[in-house]
C-alpha cells in the first residue's frame, strides 16, 4: 500500500515541526560555526576583497628589519582548485620596482585597510611587472587548525624498484643512481596554479662545497627548490629579532656543522602560532623542522627570477609542524624532532676530525639529506677528485629505538668511494623509515671513518687447493692469489676444515668478494622478504663486507628457506607440499646449500670470483 502525506493527520506533523525546528536550526548554526570559524578582526576574508583596493605588503629586504611596499588588488580568481581562490596583486615601490617578485618573498603578508588578506605566493618568471598571486589568509589558517599531527611519514618510497630490501645491496651502482635522481619519482612539489608558478623557495646550503651543491641542483629544481651556496649569518647567535608578520623565517632541514635551510617570510602570527610561505615547501604534511629567524644580506635582481641572499640567524625558536599546499605552520617554543648524526674521520692527518649535524626525521627526505650532508663533510674534509678509500670502521652504527643496532662497518675504494659510503648509510636509513612492518624512530647515526688518498682494491687472480679429493673432517689447504691495484701479486692462505658430517659426493668451493658470492646465492632463487623488522635488521647485519675474502663450501640442494628457517635436503614431495599453496611469500627455493663459510680479512676492497670442485670420498 502506498501513502501520501495526505493520509497522515496534519496536526501531529505541525507539532513535530514546531518542536524540532529550533533544534534543527541550532544544529545547523553549530555545524556552520565548525565549518567556518569566526575570523579575527585583523583578517579581511576573500569574499570582502574587491578589485581596486590598495594597501601594503611587508617583507625583509635588508638585515632583519621589516619594510613595506605598495600593493593593489587587480583581480580575483575563484575556485582555481577545489575550494581554493587566488588574489592577483600588483606590487610597487622600492625595491620590487627593480627586482620584481623575489624568491624569499613567499609568505609576505598583504594588508588592505590594516587587515591582512593573504600571502604573496605565486609569480611569473620574466615578468615586466611585479604581479603576484596571493593565497587568501583564511585558507592558510586551515593549515594551522590541523595542529601538529604525527611527523616523519610524509610518503613512502620503495628502496629500489623491483628489488627486495636486502638484495639491493648487491647493486651498489643502483643505490648511487637512486639518490642522484631521488626526486624524479614519488616527489610532488608545488603545482602550477592558474598559469602562475609558486615562487621558488631558495634552499641555502651552509658548509657544502660547490661541487656537491651543483650535483644536487638538478634534482632539487624539479620540486621548486633553488639551491644557493651560503653560510650562517656572522654573529648570528646574537640576532634575536622576534618573528612578526613580514619577518624572514628559516625552516631548517639540517642543522649543525652543515646546514640546509629554506627561507621565506612570516605571514601571520597569533600567540605562538606562525603561518608562512603561502605555498608548500615540499607538501610533506605533518612534519617537524627547526624554525629560526633569518638575516637578508642582499638582493640579487635577475631577468628570470630575483632572489634574496639570506642566512638563518639566531637559535631555534620553535618548529614547523605542517607543510601543506597553502603554506607552512609552526609553533614557537615547541622543539623539533631530529636525528643526530655524528661523524669522526681519521687517516690522512695526525688529528682526528669530528663533525656533528642533526637531520629532520621524515620517511621521504631523511635519506636524501643524510646522503647530501655526508658527501659534503667528506668532500670538505678530504678532496673532490681522484682515487680514495673510505672505511667505515667497527662501531659505525645506525640506532633504531627498541631494536638491535645496525652495523655499518664496510670498506669502499675508487673514485666514487665517498658517494658509495654515503649512499649505503642513506639507503639503510631509507629501509628503516620505509619498512613495511611498523613505524620506527632512528635515535642516532654514528660513523667512524678512516680515509686514505689512494685506491686499495685487489682482484682475485687464482685459487687452488693442495688436493681435490678429500675426506670429511680433515683439513685442506687453500691458497688465493690477489693482484692489488698498481701493486705486486700477493697470496693469502686458509686451512679449511671439512665438516665431520659431510657425506661423499661432489662439493663446490666458491672464493670471491662479498658481492660476487652473494649474487651467486641469489641466482635461481626467488627473493627473500623478511618476516618482520627484527629479521630485516638481522639480514642487514649479516651482509658480507667488501674487505673480506669469502670462502664458501656448498653442494646441490633440494631445500627451502621458509619463514626465516632453513630446511635443507627436503624430499621433493615434502618441498612440493610446503610450497604448493603459495605462489609468492616469505620463502626461498634453495638450489644450492652452503655447508660452511669462512672469511679472510684484508685491507683491500676485493673484486673477483672463482670456483673449485672437490670430491668427497668415503
Amino acid at each position: 500500500m502506498s501513502h501520501s502525506f495526505r493520509s497522515f493527520p496534519v496536526r501531529p506533523i505541525r507539532d513535530l515541526l514546531r518542536f524540532s525546528f529550533p533544534i534543527l536550526v541550532g544544529a545547523l548554526v553549530l555545524l556552520a560555526g565548525e565549518a567556518s570559524p569566526a575570523l579575527s578582526d585583523d583578517i579581511l576574508p576573500f569574499r570582502e576583497v574587491k578589485v581596486g583596493m590598495k594597501g601594503e605588503g611587508r617583507s625583509v629586504f635588508e638585515g632583519t628589519r621589516v619594510s613595506t611596499f605598495g600593493a593593489e588588488v587587480i583581480g580575483l580568481m575563484e575556485n582555481i582548485a577545489p575550494q581554493r581562490n587566488l588574489i592577483l596583486v600588483r606590487l610597487s615601490g622600492d625595491p620590487v620596482d627593480r627586482t620584481g617578485v623575489m624568491e624569499g618573498m613567499s609568505g609576505s603578508p598583504i594588508y588592505v585597510e590594516g587587515r591582512v588578506i593573504g600571502a604573496v605566493a605565486y609569480s611569473w618568471e620574466f615578468s615586466k611587472e611585479a604581479i603576484a598571486g596571493v593565497t587568501p589568509i583564511e585558507e592558510m589558517l586551515e593549515v594551522q587548525r590541523r595542529g601538529a599531527g604525527t611527523p616523519g611519514h610524509s610518503r613512502t618510497v620503495s628502496p629500489l624498484s623491483g628489488a627486495s630490501p636486502v638484495s639491493a645491496f648487491f647493486r651498489p651502482a643502483e643505490i648511487l643512481r637512486h639518490f642522484d635522481s631521488y626526486f624524479q619519482e614519488g616527489a610532488s612539489g608545488a603545482e602550477e596554479v592558474a598559469n602562475l608558478n609558486p615562487i621558488r623557495t631558495p634552499l641555502f646550503f651552509s658548509g657544502f662545497p660547490t661541487r656537491i651543491v651543483e650535483r644536487l641542483a638538478p634534482d632539487l629544481s624539479r620540486v621548486g627548490l633553488v639551491p644557493v651556496q651560503a653560510g650562517v649569518a656572522a654573529g648570528g647567535k646574537g640576532v634575536e629579532a622576534p618573528l612578526v608578520p613580514g619577518s624572514a623565517v628559516a625552516a631548517k632541514l639540517v642543522k649543525g656543522d652543515v646546514e640546509i635551510s629554506a627561507i621565506g617570510t612570516v605571514t601571520y602570527r597569533s600567540g605562538d602560532q606562525i603561518l608562512a610561505f603561502g605555498h608548500p615547501l615540499l607538501n610533506l604534511g605533518p612534519t617537524s623542522l627547526p624554525m629560526s629567524g633569518a638575516v637578508v644580506h642582499s638582493l640579487l635582481p635577475s631577468l628570470a627570477s630575483s632572489f634574496k641572499i639570506a642566512s638563518p640567524a639566531g637559535d631555534e625558536i620553535g618548529s614547523i609542524q605542517q607543510d601543506r599546499s597553502v603554506g607552512i605552520s609552526g609553533s614557537a617554543g615547541v622543539p623539533s624532532r631530529l636525528i643526530p648524526v655524528r661523524v669522526e674521520i681519521s687517516g690522512n692527518t695526525p688529528r682526528t676530525h669530528r663533525y656533528g649535524f642533526d637531520v629532520m626525521e621524515d620517511s621521504f627526505l631523511t635519506p636524501y639529506l643524510v646522503y647530501a650532508a655526508l658527501n659534503a663533510i667528506l668532500s670538505d674534509a678530504q678532496k673532490d677528485y681522484g682515487e680514495v678509500t673510505v672505511k667505515l670502521k667497527e662501531g659505525s652504527v645506525l640506532k633504531v629505538a627498541g631494536e638491535q643496532d645496525i652495523q655499518l662497518d664496510n670498506l669502499f675504494s675508487g673514485d666514487l668511494a665517498s658517494f658509495y659510503a654515503s649512499g649505503t648509510v642513506a639507503y639503510i636509513s631509507q629501509l628503516m623509515l620505509n619498512n613495511e612492518y611498523r613505524p620506527v624512530h632512528i635515535t642516532g647515526i654514528n660513523l667512524l671513518l678512516e680515509y686514505t688518498d689512494e685506491r686499495r682494491t685487489a682482484r682475485v687472480e687464482r685459487v687452488w687447493c693442495e688436493r681435490d679429493r678429500v675426506k670429511a673432517g680433515e683439513k685442506v689447504g687453500l691458497t688465493v692469489s690477489l693482484k692489488p691495484f698498481q701493486g705486486g701479486e700477493i697470496t693469502r692462505t686458509l686451512n679449511l676444515t671439512l665438516p665431520e658430517e659431510l657425506t661423499p659426493g661432489r662439493v663446490f668451493l666458491q672464493v670471491g668478494d662479498g658481492l660476487a658470492v652473494s649474487r651467486r646465492e641469489e641466482e635461481g632463487t626467488q627473493e627473500l622478504h623478511p618476516r618482520d623488522l627484527a629479521q630485516l635488521i638481522w639480514l642487514i647485519n649479516h651482509i658480507r663486507t667488501n674487505d673480506n675474502l669469502y670462502v664458501i663450501l656448498s653442494r646441490p640442494d633440494n631445500g627451502i628457506f621458509f619463514q626465516g628457517t632453513r630446511m635443507p635436503d627436503l624430499p621433493p614431495s615434502k618441498a612440493l607440499i610446503m610450497l604448493r599453496p603459495q605462489t609468492e611469500g616469505n620463502f626461498l627455493r634453495l638450489g644450492v646449500r652452503g655447508i660452511s663459510e669462512e672469511s679472510i680479512p684484508t685491507t683491500f676492497a676485493i673484486e673477483g670470483y672463482k670456483t673449485l670442485t672437490l670430491e668427497v670420498e668415503e
